[in-house]
């Protein structure tokens, strides 16, 4: 891929991933503005990413917004998958009665 469709196909990536966290509103929005950040490499100001996240001897922008956009990303679907088996066992509850007396 040369750099103009690199650029052009993450652009189109962006658009579709932020439509998909809006859509998701996971916790009030956070996810989206902590990728509208990431997006930029700005992350780690928002939120505590791991170390290797925040090393001075990543210094390529380019580089260090993909890294954070992959963070981000990661901790979102972290958070699904939490969500979900919490209301699979609720569900569960629910289908457990008491046998009448």
């Amino acid at each position: 891929m040369q750099e103009g469709s690199e650029s052009t196909a993450l652009s189109a990536f962006d658009i579709e991933t932020e439509e998909l966290l809006l859509n998701l509103n996971c916790q009030n929005g956070t996810w989206l503005e902590s990728y509208k950040y990431a997006t930029l490499g700005e992350t780690e100001a928002m939120v505590n990413l791991p170390e290797s996240a925040q090393q001075g001897g990543v210094r390529d922008r380019f580089k260090k917004s993909l890294q954070q956009r992959r963070q981000v990303l990661q901790g979102c679907v972290g958070y699904l998958v939490e969500a979900e088996a919490l209301e699979n066992e609720v569900l569960r509850g629910e289908d457990r009665e008491d046998p009448p007396k």
